[in-house]
């Protein structure tokens, strides 16, 4: 009987943990969905200027912290709908890089374009596959 109880509140509980990381993956693209609905509402016949497949291109990309350089002459193009897998021990530069491809570090040097426009200040945004679960009551991490 115990050993049934206890199994059953696992379900549970492991339920509700996800539930709760759905939420806070949802929480923490509010601002991003308000400015895209604010966007469109204020501007609904003024559409993105992006060709039918952009493509992604970095030109001569450099970026480091003081003096210890993390990349150095970056170039890549990725045509529309390629795939880039980024992997790497922690702290060797994968978001980094998604920050400079967002704008949110400025590079050194180079550039990143997206359909022929270079990227500029909170164009672009990435979401992060972390949830974060606080050590409170199910309500205080809803």
């Amino acid at each position: 009987m115990i050993i049934t109880l206890l199994l059953t509140s696992d379900r549970v509980i492991s339920s509700i943990k996800e539930l709760s990381g759905y939420t806070t993956a949802i929480k923490s693209t509010r601002g991003l969905r308000k400015d895209i609905i604010w966007h469109r509402s204020s501007n609904p016949s003024q559409k993105a200027q992006l060709p039918a497949a952009p493509e992604l291109k970095i030109d001569h990309l450099s970026f480091g912290y003081g003096q210890h350089p993390i990349f150095k002459d970056l170039n890549l193009l990725l045509p529309y709908g390629s795939k880039l897998m980024l992997s790497g021990d922690s702290g060797s530069g994968k978001t980094t890089f998604l920050n400079l491809l967002t704008n949110n570090l400025p590079p050194t040097a180079g550039s990143v374009h997206f359909g022929g426009q270079t990227v500029s200040d909170n164009q672009y945004a990435y979401i992060t596959q972390e949830s974060w679960v606080f050590d409170a009551s199910v309500k205080d991490n809803l």
